[in-house]
């Protein structure tokens, strides 16, 4: 059997984002360190619509309102 294979080079180069966005999955917990390096456990829960955690201007949001569920003891 024959088939098309695409071959790729991996070319490092310095981007510049504007914006950025992921979506995170609904009743998932998110492990968070904070700037004062303690780490904390959030919740997204609005569905059906999902959340998504922006990237913009050199700052993180997120488009939907999240849950602290818990302080999370995590060792570095």
């Amino acid at each position: 059997m024959k088939t098309t294979a695409i071959k790729t080079q991996e070319l490092e180069t310095e981007i510049d984002i504007a914006l950025f966005y992921v979506r995170v999955n609904d009743d998932d917990d998110h492990l968070v360190r904070l700037t004062n390096g303690n780490t904390i456990k959030i919740r997204t829960t609005c569905k059906p619509h999902g959340t998504f955690v922006v990237f913009e201007n050199g700052n993180l949001r997120f488009t939907k309102p999240v849950k602290i569920v818990e302080d999370a003891k995590q060792k570095n």
